[in-house]
């Protein structure tokens, strides 16, 4: 590289998958400071970047270097993203929950799980601590768990309410009219037809009589012997003409 002569493709015949790619790139390659880099210039702004190519035994003292500079961050690794992983899955099982309003470590166990802070400075005034034999504690914990396990069944399904409510707001069913062209969703398996390959939309059908605002009797279009069907709008979608080009 120094020499800047171009070796011979034939004289790396034996050489490793990462010294024929640098090969390749012979045409970025340059030596800066005794350095062998990379050139990435930018046609734009004309700035020209320089990365080091380094072997791959150096790679871990180079990226340790700069993990240890004052202005580096301390990005590099995987060290601190493990060390904080527990603290986070602990956050989540002692903290109580929107849906629920209990923490998932209450669900399973029928308490809190003691934390730090709390072995500390003892029980909260206020936070009933059992006290019973030991023989009546199995009772009380099967007791406990069956009451948290059904006020968490109402919560949910509040929440779940909740949800739906927030939902249906911005929900609209489209209003069909007599005469309209609809398709139907008609997810049945046939004989002879792979499910994965067919097509569950079924039509087009054309509504021929408005029940009420949810139910409508729909027709094949074209077959006038056809049998009607009563189905609910939900299993409805419009025919939408096609462009014209």
């Amino acid at each position: 590289m120094r020499r800047g002569e171009r070796p011979a493709a034939a004289a790396l015949s034996d050489s490793s998958a990462r010294t024929k790619a640098l090969w390749l790139q012979w045409a970025s390659l340059e030596v800066n400071d005794g350095i062998l880099c990379r050139r990435f210039e930018d046609t734009q702004s004309q700035r020209v970047s320089r990365q080091a190519v380094l072997p791959r035994a150096l790679i871990p003292r180079v990226l340790g270097y700069f993990h240890d500079q004052p202005g580096s961050g301390g990005h590099l690794g995987r060290n601190k993203t493990v060390a904080k992983v527990p603290l986070v899955m602990l956050s989540l099982r002692v903290a109580p929950h929107a849906s629920t309003g209990v923490s998932p470590a209450m669900m399973m166990f029928g308490r809190d799980v003691n934390l730090p802070p709390s072995l500390a400075r003892g029980h909260h005034p206020h936070q009933p601590v059992p006290r019973m034999p030991r023989c009546d504690y199995p009772a009380w914990l099967y007791g406990r768990l069956q009451e948290l396990h059904h006020t968490v069944r109402e919560r949910a399904d509040l929440a779940s309410l909740r949800m739906k409510e927030r939902y249906d707001l911005r929900a609209k069913r489209p209003a069909y009219a007599v005469g309209s062209k609809v398709w139907l969703f008609d997810p049945r398996r046939r004989v002879g037809h792979p499910p994965k390959l067919a097509s569950w939309w079924a039509g087009p059908y054309v509504v021929e009589r408005v029940v009420n605002d949810v139910v409508l009797q729909i027709r094949l279009e074209g077959k006038a012997n056809a049998r009607p069907r009563i189905v609910h709008v939900d299993r409805l979608s419009p025919v939408v003409p096609r462009p014209e080009f």
